[in-house]
């Protein structure tokens, strides 16, 4: 408890602080929620004067949703600890004002690959992972006394984590983001000394991962697209009758009864 001139302060579930919202079990899905709602309410206000707007290209559109819209989304997302479901809720809103900025519709069947292609714009995950490898270089080449190096350095004496699952910690999402880039986590720091080099080997690294994750999806839509042509016949044992679907030949065979 704090007390500041006898007053007892209330102890808040969740504050705002410097723009973001704080959880007190350090959950982000608050923060989440809040971040995409600002984010599309500074994408609906552009509408009628930007996206609606036939004239103006594409890439100037893509620009203006940089500075506007992506940085409403993405303010502070630096020091996120992401989970899955929050990347997924992240690139579902990246990918739908991407959509609508070409214009194109659900049922166009477009493939996202195309749509970032077309915008000349990273996914969401990618921008992410800039974002932190940025921001954890810069931490490291801060002096001992800044308070962003005490914490991620930081480490509670004396103290055991409990059996079972653990809810992730920032250090935890850094070394995996680093293993998905194919970069060793246990010479990052060594690295990062030098700034140029850090930004160089992070920039190779983020546009790798991009290139395959990109392969990966393209890999995907084929299975999928070879699996809705492809037809499998169920033949009738009584008269040679050759169906489509398991049920179509239960049908037909209910016939010779």
């Amino acid at each position: 408890m704090v007390t500041i001139d006898n007053t007892r302060l209330p102890v808040a579930d969740t504050f705002c602080y410097l723009g973001s919202r704080i959880q007190c079990t350090g959950s982000l899905d608050e923060e989440i929620t809040a971040r995409l709602s600002l984010a599309n309410s500074a994408f609906g206000r552009l509408r009628k004067r930007l996206w609606d707007d036939h004239g103006i290209r594409i890439d100037t559109k893509v620009a203006v949703y940089r500075a506007v819209v992506l940085t409403s989304l993405l303010y502070s997302s630096e020091a996120w600890t992401l989970y899955c479901r929050h990347i997924k809720k992240l690139d579902n809103f990246h990918m739908h004002c991407l959509c609508r900025i070409l214009n194109v519709k659900w049922q166009d069947k477009v493939p996202n690959t195309i749509i970032l292609e077309k915008c000349g714009i990273s996914g969401i995950e990618t921008i992410l992972l800039r974002h932190q490898f940025r921001w954890c270089g810069h931490v490291y080449r801060m002096p001992d006394t800044r308070i962003p190096k005490q914490l991620l350095y930081s480490q509670l004496p004396g103290t055991k984590r409990r059996a079972g699952g653990q809810h992730k910690r920032y250090k935890d999402q850094l070394r995996v983001n680093f293993k998905s880039c194919n970069l060793d986590h246990t010479k990052w720091e060594t690295l990062a000394e030098d700034r140029s080099a850090w930004r160089e080997e992070c920039h190779n690294a983020v546009n790798g991962f991009e290139e395959q994750s990109i392969d990966a999806a393209k890999v995907r839509h084929a299975a999928r697209k070879d699996r809705g042509h492809s037809v499998t016949i169920h033949t009738c044992d009584m008269c040679g009758r050759t169906c489509s679907s398991r049920i179509g030949l239960f049908s037909h065979k209910r016939s010779h009864h």
